[in-house]
């Protein structure tokens, strides 16, 4: 006999003390906490011994094989397979950086509010909603030789819609709300120490208090998106109105139903990456990324040299899982990179008047994804950020240029296998 059922979970994952948080390079100890860290657990079924659990936690980036872990320990827990649990996180740049310490508490905790969500399980409706928010801006605008920089770029187009699963108990009553929405969680800058959930937690505040459920955050393609407003608390709290305001008008327009589909699909491409800098080349973009980032590269040079010296001409190719979700008539996914605007776009124009929310940050981080056309205009996220950051992750070149439209080609596989397979569970 088949369910509708949900339940919900949270666990605080704050940790405390002085703690290096992970965004924007810092190297200072953070002083205090602004507004807490949590995790929270949405598990939905059809049937109670195969639940669908995704997890929505404050973090910076985890990467894929610490991902891996997490869901494994969930998924033990709860003794279901590891591809029913995945994990959304939400890229708030004032979160603690990752030590095996802080895993062994994100462990504890995730296991806690996954049995706790599965433990609630109870009759429930489901509804999508799809709204706008006007509280996010592009961040490459071109010099005049068509370089990129940093920067608001209001002439390139970027996803406002703010997606919305409404998820209301048999009384009608609400029992969870899932958003989301594509703007990096960088809110508060690197002069700020604090610990924070930056936007998304603002966002989840407002909501919550309109509702009196717990809210979820899944953030959508914003590799090249900020935040519209930055900078202090007031910043934070605008975005919160912003998006949180989109959600609850979603939320008041959707029909909600049993919950008669419940699938995921994922698909794994192989990340290849550009050819190995030479010596020339990789002197500038070490010297471009201490100028620009102030951020020394010396360890990703001796990796890319080593890679030279062993006969390599590219470094070896990464696993990319692309992963999509079906509740009812809507499509929640996402990649484990920090995919542009663009692929969320592309991907949701294969499906008109269906609600399609596909990004990143899902269930690990690799590094950037730019589409194929923002390659030629170099900059952070294309040139510097793989030197900077990608020694952790393997990625030490960008991926080639053709990777972005793979994605969408995937997730567009992906949708239309769980579009054909209506009543799975």
């Amino acid at each position: 006999m088949m369910h509708s059922l949900a339940g919900v979970g949270r666990a605080d994952i704050t940790q405390q003390g002085p703690l290096r948080l992970e965004g924007y390079g810092r190297t200072g100890a953070s002083t205090g906490v602004l507004d807490p860290l949590s995790a929270t657990a949405l598990a939905l079924a059809r049937d109670p011994a195969e639940p669908l659990v995704l997890i929505s936690c404050d973090a910076t980036a985890l990467l894929v094989r610490d991902c891996d872990a997490l869901r494994g320990a969930v998924a033990r827990a709860l003794g279901i397979g590891a591809k029913r649990v995945h994990l959304l996180y939400t890229h708030t740049h004032s979160a603690p950086a990752i030590t095996p310490e802080y895993l062994d508490l994100l462990r504890e905790r995730l296991v806690a509010a996954a049995g706790e969500a599965v433990g609630a399980l109870r009759p429930a409706r489901v509804g999508w909603g799809v709204a706008e928010a006007d509280a996010a801006l592009h961040r490459r605008p071109r010099d005049a030789q068509g370089r990129a920089y940093h920067g608001p770029n209001p002439a390139f187009p970027i996803d406002r819609r703010v997606g919305l699963l409404r998820v209301d108990g048999a009384d009608g009553r609400p029992l969870a709300a899932l958003l989301w929405y594509g703007a990096h969680g960088n809110v508060l800058k690197g002069e700020s120490s604090v610990v924070s959930a930056d936007w998304p937690g603002a966002a989840r505040r407002v909501v919550e208090g309109a509702l009196g459920c717990p809210a979820l955050v899944a953030i959508g393609a914003s590799g090249n998106v900020n935040a519209r407003w930055r900078g202090d608390t007031d910043a934070l709290e605008r975005m919160g109105l912003a998006v949180g305001g989109a959600a609850l008008a979603a939320w008041a327009a959707v029909e909600t139903a049993p919950l008669t589909t419940l699938d995921v699909r994922s698909e794994t491409l192989p990340l290849r990456m550009l050819p190995l800098p030479d010596e020339g080349e990789l002197a500038r973009i070490a010297a471009e990324a201490r100028e620009h980032w102030e951020r020394s590269v010396d360890a990703w040079a001796a990796a890319v040299r080593a890679l030279r010296a062993a006969g390599h001409r590219e470094p070896p190719p990464l696993s990319l899982p692309v992963t999509v979700a079906r509740v009812n008539d809507g499509y929640l996914g996402g990649i484990p990179m920090e995919a542009f605007t663009e692929i969320g776009l592309a991907v949701a124009a294969r499906f008109p008047g269906r609600p399609v929310c596909f990004g990143g940050y899902v269930d690990g981080w690799i590094g950037y994804l730019p589409v194929a056309d923002e390659h030629a205009a170099g900059g952070y996220e294309v040139e510097w950020a793989p030197a900077v950051y990608g020694m952790a992750s393997g990625w030490l070149r960008p991926a080639v240029p053709e990777t972005a439209g793979e994605v969408v080609e995937a997730a567009a596989r992906l949708i239309g296998r769980l579009a054909a397979g209506d009543g799975a569970s």
